[in-house]
């Protein structure tokens, strides 16, 4: 089954303790960096934690998973937590098969 690429869309929501962003469609490298470049600047203003919300996010590459090691990073250098909410079916079998659900605490 060939996969149709849809468009990438991120939107945060800074909160005094912690960033909210939330993900759609599919995270190709490009995208991807640009994401975490995104949350990497606004760290210092949310608490340094992150929440991601996953729903609406369809396709993540190599590129996309390496990312989020990026993020995940940054957020402990800040001493803050990084949370996922939402994983599809799809997402999540991508984790099971990287080991992200175990590196991202996906449940």
């Amino acid at each position: 089954m060939l996969h149709s690429l849809r468009m990438f869309r991120s939107e945060t929501i800074q909160n005094p303790d912690r960033l909210v962003v939330r993900l759609e469609g599919d995270m190709d490298t490009e995208a991807a960096k640009d994401f975490a470049s995104e949350v990497e600047k606004l760290l210092p203003k949310c608490g340094g934690s992150v929440e991601l919300d996953l729903s609406g996010l369809d396709f993540i590459s190599s590129g996309g998973l390496r990312q989020l090691l990026v993020v995940r990073k940054a957020v402990h250098a800040m001493g803050g937590c990084l949370s996922t909410t939402g994983v599809n079916a799809g997402i999540m079998q991508i984790f099971r098969l990287s080991n992200f659900d175990v590196m991202l605490g996906v449940k």
